[in-house]
């Protein structure tokens, strides 16, 4: 069983001083973090994307916002300017970490890119700047956990911008490696997946896989024993969840294809229905 070390670090790197800060970077023993902004200013009634990545140590490994048995993902904790609005976060597929005693986790090796969108009130006047500040808190693990910190501020200008604001060139490179790894909504015309939900019953299937994953959302319903249950070398995976909740099926489902190297990813997000199935068929 890990030993949980908590040790907050603190690490922070200030941005080019005579430019406006589309980036800033925090760096500690384990994990190098990044608040990136997607565009070269703010605008009213647009929206634009704040990135928040982290580069991990060899070894160690960071957690989704999943049905953990014992790891916590990264907190953001936003402070911004009226009229500006965030939306919820977008994070990409994770994978399955076991540990000893049967506990399962869902993590991140290497790199995590968490994607945040901001949407800017059409009241909010243009002509000056505006800044968004950020505290995030992680855990990063290998044989210890650590969890550590970081403290960012971002300032861009508050432009007019028609029809569009100027994508920043130096971040697009990390906007789009992380929209490539986003799970995509689940069509509901010709889905590649098909689910259904009854009573404490789910099966999910996928014409042509080889294994299934079903990743579950700390916000939904809670899957029972997704340690054996919620992963399938098969076009067909069933598990169950817990009876009686009154809560949303929600997660992302990774289909693996034979003789395709990268799997393909999707949003989950069912609602419940009493005495009848919930349902997305091909």
């Amino acid at each position: 069983m890990l030993v949980r070390l908590m040790t907050l670090i603190a690490a922070f790197l200030a941005a080019h001083p005579a430019q406006a800060e589309t980036a800033q970077a925090g760096r500690s023993p384990h994990v190098k973090a990044q608040m990136a902004a997607e565009t070269l200013a703010f605008a009213p009634g647009k929206r634009t994307f704040i990135a928040f990545r982290f580069d991990i140590a060899e070894k160690w490994h960071m957690y989704w916002r999943g049905q953990n048995d014992s790891g916590m993902p990264p907190q953001i904790d936003l402070t911004l300017p009226d009229g500006f609005k965030a939306s919820p976060a977008q994070w990409p597929a994770p994978k399955r970490h076991t540990l000893p005693g049967g506990l399962l986790d869902y993590v991140y090796y290497t790199s995590l890119t968490v994607l945040v969108p901001i949407d800017v009130a059409m009241s909010v006047k243009a002509g000056g700047e505006a800044t968004i500040s950020a505290r995030v808190e992680w855990m990063v693990c290998d044989e210890v956990c650590v969890l550590e910190e970081a403290e960012f501020r971002l300032t861009l200008p508050v432009r007019d911008a028609s029809p569009s604001v100027e994508i920043n060139p130096a971040n697009a490179k990390i906007f789009a490696e992380a929209r490539a790894k986003l799970p995509r909504p689940l069509p509901r015309d010709n889905p590649p997946v098909k689910i259904e939900w009854s009573g404490a019953d789910v099966a999910i299937e996928a014409r042509g896989a080889a294994m299934l994953t079903f990743y579950p959302d700390e916000d939904g319903v809670e899957v029972l024993s997704a340690l054996t249950a919620a992963t399938a070398k098969a076009p067909r995976l069933a598990f169950k969840v817990k009876p009686g909740a009154e809560k949303r099926l929600t997660g992302i489902i990774e289909v693996q294809r034979e003789g395709v190297s990268s799997a393909e990813t999707y949003v989950v997000d069912l609602a419940p229905k009493a005495g009848a199935k919930d349902r997305i068929d091909p």
